[in-house]
């Protein structure tokens, strides 16, 4: 197993994952009138000096948006998010914002579309309530999810690791998260972090060792799927890794990511889980001959 290589991208962090598909739609006073069958996914990075952006990534079966013509008008969704801070119970905010379509899966009845919205909250945790509402549709659906937004002011630190493939054509395509992290043996995984507050005295470029190893879990607890990846001295922060997945076991697995300044020896580390399952069936050959 290899590496695709390491390049600059501007990435999103990801946090916490849920499905809600069978929850609750969203509030009476919304026009909602079939519920949203959909996927939510938190992501979180730094911003600014102690405020922590949220992307809120939503992905959805395309096939709930149909009509009965094919020319059918794009999903306009919206996102609604109420916060109470979790230790207070007081109310901490409210935002609504026009969610941005993401990337699309072409070719497949169940491919999914994705959605992405963003909002900048203070470290802290909180009881969110998150409502979302295609316009066009009216399909909709409400989620009610405790938010823990991570400082990131304080020593070296790590964005969470975004798990997700890549859409759209090579070269300008871009890194979705995959609610599920979920992947298919024979796809490629790819991966993107930030690295924050590492050493820049006297305007000096970072120097850090970034590591890459992949578990899987066994009877016997995780075993590395190879040997680590390690680049030395990076002078970046903003990193993505892709890996093909050929020939690996149906099991859950995990990423560890490991980051070394060599200027203060400090270390930060971050872990995520996926899964891998089969490969996607072939088609049966067409059979018979005319």
């Amino acid at each position: 197993m290899s590496g695709l290589g390491v390049a600059m991208v501007t990435c999103v962090v990801a946090a916490c994952s849920s499905s809600i598909g069978n929850a609750a739609m969203a509030p009476a006073s919304a026009p909602v009138r079939a519920p949203l069958d959909c996927r939510l996914h938190c992501d979180f990075y730094k911003t600014r000096k102690s405020s922590t952006r949220v992307v809120v990534t939503l992905a959805a079966r395309a096939d709930q948006f149909q009509g009965e013509e094919d020319d059918a008008p794009a999903p306009d969704m919206t996102l609604s998010v109420t916060l109470t801070d979790a230790k207070s119970g007081k109310p901490a905010g409210g935002f609504t914002t026009t969610m941005r379509p993401a990337a699309a899966a072409p070719g497949r009845p169940d491919a999914q579309l994705f959605f992405q919205g963003e909002l900048t909250i203070e470290p802290g945790k909180y009881e969110a309530v998150f409502s979302f509402l295609d316009r066009r549709s009216h399909r909709g659906v409400t989620r009610t999810e405790t938010l823990v937004a991570p400082d990131f002011g304080r020593g070296l630190a790590l964005s969470s690791l975004v798990l997700g493939r890549r859409t759209g054509a090579p070269g300008g395509a871009a890194l979705v998260p995959d609610p599920d992290a979920v992947f298919r043996d024979g796809e490629t995984i790819s991966v993107a972090f930030e690295v924050y507050n590492a050493e820049h005295k006297g305007g000096a470029t970072p120097d850090l060792d970034v590591q890459y190893e992949f578990l899987a879990d066994g009877d016997d607890g995780p075993r590395p799927a190879g040997r680590p990846v390690v680049l030395r001295r990076q002078r970046i922060e903003s990193f993505e890794y892709s890996l093909p997945l050929l020939g690996w076991p149906e099991t859950s697995c995990r990423l560890r990511v490991r980051v070394t300044d060599n200027r203060t020896r400090a270390v930060a580390e971050r872990e995520e889980t996926f899964r891998v399952v089969a490969p996607e069936p072939r088609p049966s050959p067409a059979s018979g001959r005319g």
